[in-house]
């Protein structure tokens, strides 16, 4: 009988054995398991999906087109889309569009640019809340002024910009920015009425700007 009892509390130690190595086994794999999703769950703060931007505009106007507007100022609206293929690599369209402080003919003139570029990001893969940026972009370039007793002019033609600013992630989808930005271009065609002109010499124009705004990801 000793020795059938033996046997049987040895039985059921290793019963027990086992059953306690494997609970341990699974708890460790379990916390791995937990450690490894925490790491993929953790914010990150990148570029990557849609996004919609708003903000306001300011920015000053230089071209051979009329002296008198060299050094006017303007401020207006900002609305964009984007598209993060990568965590700091994005493709956008941006359309711009203000009022210039016309003091020399106290006339409604107004300037407008559709761009389309490529902007790249310092993130330290999604670390960094704060992250410098760049942009370059090329599009379309609009100008309109009103004439006392002639038809509205429009002028119209090519644009390049070149800027860089800061993105601050408020949350994973919540982003100020702010950027500085200058461009140039020339115009190619005029719009007088219905009557379409081309522009020979192709006049200039070039100027700096300053955009702060809210970004919201899609």
């Amino acid at each position: 009988m000793q020795s059938v009892s033996y046997h049987r509390l040895w039985r059921l130690t290793r019963t027990l054995s086992l059953l306690v190595v494997t609970i341990l086994l699974f708890g460790q794999s379990a916390d791995a398991q937990r450690r490894r999703y925490r790491r993929i769950e953790k914010p990150t703060y990148t570029q990557e999906g849609w996004a919609l931007s708003v903000g306001l505009a300011g920015f000053d106007y230089e071209s051979d087109l009329i002296e008198d507007y060299n050094g006017q100022e303007a401020s207006g609206l900002s609305l964009g889309f984007s598209y993060g293929f990568s965590p700091s690599v994005s493709l956008f369209a941006n359309l711009t569009a203000g009022s210039l402080d016309d003091k020399v003919f106290n006339r409604d003139s107004r300037v407008g640019y559709l761009d389309f570029g490529l902007k790249a990001s310092l993130s330290d893969r999604g670390r960094w809340r704060l992250q410098p940026y760049g942009t370059l972009s090329i599009g379309a370039a609009v100008f309109k002024r009103e004439l006392d007793y002639e038809p509205d002019e429009e002028y119209y033609g090519g644009t390049a910009r070149l800027a860089g600013g800061l993105d601050y992630f408020l949350s994973r989808s919540t982003v100020l920015f702010l950027e500085l930005g200058i461009r140039g271009g020339d115009y190619e065609r005029l719009y007088r009425g219905s009557q379409r002109f081309h522009l020979i010499d192709e006049p200039e124009f070039n100027g700096s700007s300053v955009v702060f705004g809210l970004r919201l990801k899609l």
